[in-house]
């Protein structure tokens, strides 16, 4: 990984959201005011708890989808490539750091490249067709929500909700390909080496044909067994839902309960689906600004601030933290796989 480009890309991520809380704060107000709206402090570590079982679920997650492939890793390691993924998709343009992030961790402890890629294709797979399950039922059920939101929003959200449409299907392929992505890698590896690209000269041919004959076969295996995704794709709904649901506490925390559990999941959904429609790290400028402006439709403006605040910190900077911590950790250490039965 190029840490220095990641340091850089995660040092301007933080500051183009600190600059954008800045230009958001309502005039006249201290940012001790904004923390006075804070009446049941309880509800905040319920929040920071959501952050922690949202992180799990995607480290239980793909500690079952190594079983199927035949490996054994422990849930510590599962743990720390999700918080990796975390790091890396807040600290990059659109996300786009997450998966290779996790792939050099992955393939750093040993874990087959094959049993890598197909393990983060299946992933995303579910977890962008559990967005799409949720933003339908939250349109379906809730549509009240969203009626008089900003033009723009709507816009955003809709968006967003089309490009989760298209990664499920994209991803999909992807995932049950045999053949198609494995010529596609490969001819294009072949097509590097001719030409001589740096990165690629010192790339093995005939070790990646075995990871994409290797690639075929995992690809297989879940075409012919897709029940196997369904746990999958339920753990990437929980997943969720500890993510949307931390928004929910810091509400609660501020005094406020008119909005239940499930308004606040389906409002919340659809308010990350808008900001993941956007090229931006980690949401950063979007983000504050689309929860501040629709948060105002629930709560004060004053306390609205101190929502988006809150949700952000316990989202976006703590997610980074524990992260940096996680990447320090498993690059200090690493670890080799077991083998062990497929489930």
């Amino acid at each position: 990984m190029n840490k220095k480009r990641t340091k850089i890309q995660a040092t301007l991520a933080i500051g183009i959201s600190l600059v954008t809380i800045f230009l958001l704060t309502p005039k006249g107000t201290s940012l001790r005011e904004i923390f006075s709206n804070i009446s049941h402090y309880e509800f905040l570590f319920c929040a920071g708890g959501f952050f922690l079982f949202f992180i799990l679920m995607e480290a239980l997650t793909f500690q079952y989808i190594f079983k199927l492939q035949g490996l054994s890793v422990p849930l510590k390691r599962t743990y720390g490539y999700s918080l990796a993924d975390y790091f890396f998709s807040a600290a990059s343009p659109g996300g786009s750091a997450g998966q290779p992030g996790q792939l050099y961790y992955m393939s750093q402890d040993e874990i087959p490249l094959a049993a890598c890629m197909m393990g983060l294709v299946v992933f995303n797979t579910m977890y962008h067709l559990a967005m799409v399950v949720i933003g339908i039922l939250a349109h379906g059920f809730y549509e009240e929500l969203f009626l008089n939101l900003p033009f723009r929003i709507q816009l955003l959200m809709n968006l967003g909700l089309l490009i989760q449409v298209f990664f499920t299907i994209f991803q999909g392929g992807l995932m049950v390909s045999q053949k198609k992505v494995p010529r596609v890698i490969l001819g294009f590896l072949r097509k590097m080496k001719e030409r001589k690209v740096i990165f690629f000269r010192k790339i093995d041919e005939e070790a990646a044909k075995k990871t994409m004959v290797q690639y075929g076969k995992y690809g297989g295996y879940f075409k012919e067994n897709p029940q196997k995704l369904f746990p999958i794709f339920l753990m990437n709904m929980f997943l969720l839902v500890f993510s949307y649901g931390i928004s929910y506490f810091v509400y609660r925390s501020l005094g406020h309960q008119d909005l239940n559990f499930i308004k606040t999941i389906a409002l919340q959904s659809q308010l990350v689906v808008s900001m993941e429609s956007l090229p931006l790290p980690g949401g950063v400028g979007a983000a504050e600004d689309i929860f501040f402006n629709v948060y105002q439709g629930y709560v004060p403006q004053d306390a609205a601030f101190t929502w988006m605040i809150l949700t952000r910190l316990l989202t976006y900077y703590f997610g980074l933290a524990l992260g940096l911590m996680a990447v320090l950790l498993l690059g200090a250490k690493t670890y080799k796989v077991k083998e062990k039965s497929k489930g």
